[in-house]
């Protein structure tokens, strides 16, 4: 979950807290329909090309592919024309990586600028670091790789997780009290 949408992490709401919506029941909203389309909608696709396709069964079961992501590539090749399958994989690859690189830049850009008054100087080493370790993750290790992502998410996600624990009573009452008003109308 932490890594198709971020759910608990505490990174999202960087963004949400930068659109023009004032409301912030509205804007969790929005939040709450982007896990669902990603997880319920997108994830339940994929998995479902993968055990409808048949792949599965031919190949010998998951363990047989050399990645789960060989799995799915293999399923949408069966379903789809040709190597359609694969391409669309791999644009959709393409989308998602290029998109989470802007995003992590733009949250530790935002957080750095928060935490030295928007220092231009700093924002500038920060840009030169956030490229060099894209450059390092890119050619290291796939399994050290992951494991440092997880590492560092589980350290962001612990202290976000009691955070939400501590304000669960606040967002239960703006939100009984914006759907309140919501009835009213």
């Amino acid at each position: 979950g932490v890594f198709s949408n971020e759910a608990g992490l505490g990174s999202a709401p960087i963004a949400h807290a930068a659109t023009s919506e004032k409301n912030p029941v509205r804007q969790g909203l929005y939040g709450i329909f982007e896990v669902f389309m990603d997880t319920i909608v997108i994830c339940t696709i994929t998995s479902l090309a993968v055990i409808l396709s048949g792949v599965l069964d031919t190949a010998g079961g998951l363990d047989a592919f050399s990645s789960k992501g060989a799995a799915a590539v293999a399923a949408f090749n069966t379903i789809l024309p040709g190597t359609l399958g694969g391409l669309v994989i791999q644009v959709s690859l393409l989308f998602f990586a290029l998109s989470t690189i802007l995003s992590w830049s733009y949250y530790g850009e935002r957080c750095w600028g928060y935490l030295t008054n928007n220092n231009k100087v700093v924002t500038l080493i920060y840009k030169v670091i956030f490229v060099l370790f894209c450059i390092v993750g890119a050619t290291g290790s796939g399994t050290l790789m992951w494991d440092i992502a997880d590492t560092l998410n589980g350290m962001m996600a612990i202290p976000n997780l009691v955070a939400l624990l501590a304000l669960s009573g606040v967002v239960t009452k703006i939100t009984k009290d914006y759907f309140s008003k919501q009835a009213r109308k």
